[in-house]
């Protein structure tokens, strides 16, 4: 199960750069076209497992199963592995006993060879793992410097569509995301099986 511990402070696409997408041109609908950028942000997110600005997260698994392969890329840093012991007491492992193996799917973490399963909680999906995973805020400063992390121009393009599209069915729709046009549709299964 993954769990968003924050959520992104900025807007992936900025509302400069969708309006002349919606062919709008006036202030009146900002609100709006904010909370539609978001729905649409975090339904491609959802749908491809990519992550498009920076957020913490949490991994929850049944055991110690190896590898345990984070859902959601790029994974930026595993910052601890913890787990419930048989008292239900949240334990952190030592960082000498797991290490992160970079994979084209994102994450995996993998053992070391010295690290002895310790007992876990009867309680479900004891083990955990967290994490910060999301491509760079072109608005935040020190972003960019990491070509792997910088954002990608077709994800961009999706949720201008979704947003121009959710914008002119607006009362179809109920202001809700209900709908995805068939040209956002397609480029979202490019992006989860391309990523």
């Amino acid at each position: 199960m993954l769990i968003r511990l924050s959520q992104p402070t900025g807007l992936f696409v900025a509302l400069s750069d969708v309006k002349p997408h919606a062919v709008i041109d006036f202030d009146d609908d900002d609100d709006l076209l904010e909370s539609y950028i978001k729905a649409a942000t975090r339904f491609v997110e959802d749908r491809t497992g990519r992550i498009l600005l920076p957020i913490d997260l949490e991994y929850r698994v049944a055991g110690w199963s190896e590898p345990i392969c984070l859902p959601a890329f790029p994974v930026r840093e595993v910052t601890e592995v913890v787990y419930l012991d048989e008292d239900h007491a949240e334990q952190t492992l030592d960082d000498g006993d797991w290490y992160l193996s970079e994979t084209e799917e994102g994450g995996e973490i993998r053992f070391t060879d010295a690290f002895a399963s310790p007992s876990l909680s009867d309680r479900p999906l004891p083990v955990r793992v967290r994490f910060s995973a999301g491509y760079d805020d072109p608005a935040a400063s020190g972003s960019g410097d990491d070509p792997a992390l910088q954002q990608d121009e077709m994800d961009r393009q999706i949720v201008r569509l979704m947003v121009a599209h959710s914008y002119a069915n607006r009362e179809a729709v109920g202001g809700a995301m209900n709908s995805v046009p068939l040209s956002a549709e397609s480029l979202i299964e490019m992006r989860r099986i391309f990523r």
